[in-house]
């Protein structure tokens, strides 16, 4: 596997068996980072529009044919804008909760085999997580 699994560090999303938290969107996430860490936080949502264009193309050139997402549903949500990962989402856009992996593309489709490399997250609230990690240890680096 040349991916690591991150589930997050918020708690449960259940507060008792009958009432249930409602489901962070990609939305909420990148504002409350926007709103939060302003130019630390180096991510742009894509639009809808661009979900199944470019970035989705390049993955899967990538990847390759006989890899086991080629033929499934990936959306771009997001890029980086200092470096080429881009977070996609696997599966149905309109799901919730969902899996999301970011990768690190090479644009190259001759990668020796463990590449493009990828992380993933299952949810939303834990790709939230993971960002804020990342910027508070940035932050703590002299």
């Amino acid at each position: 596997m040349n991916g690591a699994v991150y589930t997050g560090m918020s708690p449960s999303n259940t507060i008792n068996s009958e009432l249930q938290v409602k489901k962070m969107t990609e939305e909420e996430a990148f504002s409350y980072l926007n709103m939060k860490y302003g130019t630390r936080f180096t991510w742009k949502l894509l639009l809808l529009s661009e979900a199944t264009g470019y970035f989705v193309r390049e993955l899967k050139k990538e990847l390759g044919e006989d890899h086991e997402l080629f033929r499934k549903n990936i959306y771009a949500v997001a890029s980086n804008e200092v470096n080429d990962e881009v977070l996609y989402l696997v599966g149905d856009l309109h799901g919730g909760g969902g899996i999301y992996r970011i990768y690190h593309l090479t644009y190259s489709a001759d990668n020796p085999t463990g590449y493009p490399r990828y992380m993933e997250f299952k949810g939303i609230e834990a790709v939230r997580d993971f960002f804020e990690a990342k910027i508070l240890i940035k932050s703590l680096k002299p």
